[in-house]
């Protein structure tokens, strides 16, 4: 339980932060956090022109698929995989980006993975605020079950700040990790379902997609927002119990050496 006292009793030093986070980027840009709209906007009509217009693809077997609908649907999975990705991407190195709260030693280091996970929340937010609108505008009725919203990504949430954590702490010792998980993420990209669907994939492959848990949650996530569908339930649990896992083995291992971060920085 360490882990959520420190997050509540840091609360408004994770605030700060992570405000000082997501407005840094767009710091010195004539449209400022317009970009923070924009830039989903944009990738969503790029998707649906390159994937639905160029490469013919559909989704499923229905030839009167509209190319919109599966731009929505690629879309969809992009926002899952990028919510893990740019919390993953930037852990190998917060902690050498952060060097003067590593000096500091009540400073609680490990708050630095939760503002990343919420500056990604908010980004994943914007883009699902933008898949809405489209899906509104395209006429498509919307469920009651993308209230499940918050549901279906926690599984994601818990896994993506229990790697964070590790990588953030191995990243210290050894510097190549970052390259490594660049290269793995790419690879994590093209293994889950985000750019097809799980019922194009082999037979004898799906028992691989069965224990992929952002790919679980993509298919999910799909589900609730674009067909009104419930999610499965025990896929759900059973992703969360492996997540739980991590989350807490990430966050022992980061406390573990992080006392040991001021003598190699």
């Amino acid at each position: 339980m360490s882990v959520f006292s420190s997050i509540y009793k840091n609360k408004n030093l994770i605030k700060q932060l992570t405000k000082r986070d997501i407005l840094v980027k767009y710091r010195g840009s004539m449209l400022g956090m317009i970009w923070s709209i924009l830039n989903p906007l944009i990738m969503l009509i790029i998707y649906t022109i390159v994937f639905g217009e160029i490469f013919k693809s559909k989704w499923g077997n229905t030839e009167n698929e509209s190319t919109f609908i599966f731009g929505l649907t690629l879309f969809t999975g992009m926002i899952v995989y990028n919510l893990f990705s740019e919390v993953l991407s930037r852990s190998a190195t917060i902690i050498q980006s952060n060097v003067n709260y590593v000096k500091k030693i009540i400073f609680p280091l490990e708050i630095l993975v939760v503002v990343l996970m919420l500056t990604a929340l908010f980004n994943g937010l914007i883009s699902l605020i933008v898949l809405i609108i489209m899906n509104i505008f395209l006429g498509q009725a919307l469920s009651w079950t993308i209230l499940l919203i918050p549901v279906v990504l926690f599984p994601i949430i818990l896994l993506s700040m229990g790697l964070a954590w590790f990588l953030a702490a191995l990243g210290v010792f050894f510097k190549d990790t970052n390259y490594i998980v660049t290269l793995i993420l790419q690879i994590v990209l093209f293994l889950s379902p985000v750019f097809y669907s799980i019922e194009n994939v082999p037979d004898y492959l799906k028992g691989i997609y069965n224990f992929n848990p952002l790919g679980i949650v993509i298919q999910q996530m799909r589900e609730i927002v674009l067909w009104g569908e419930m999610p499965n339930w025990i896929q759900w649990a059973n992703i969360t119990s492996i997540s739980l896992v991590i989350f807490v083995g990430g966050y022992y291992f980061f406390t573990k050496l992080k006392g040991a971060f001021a003598d190699v920085i």
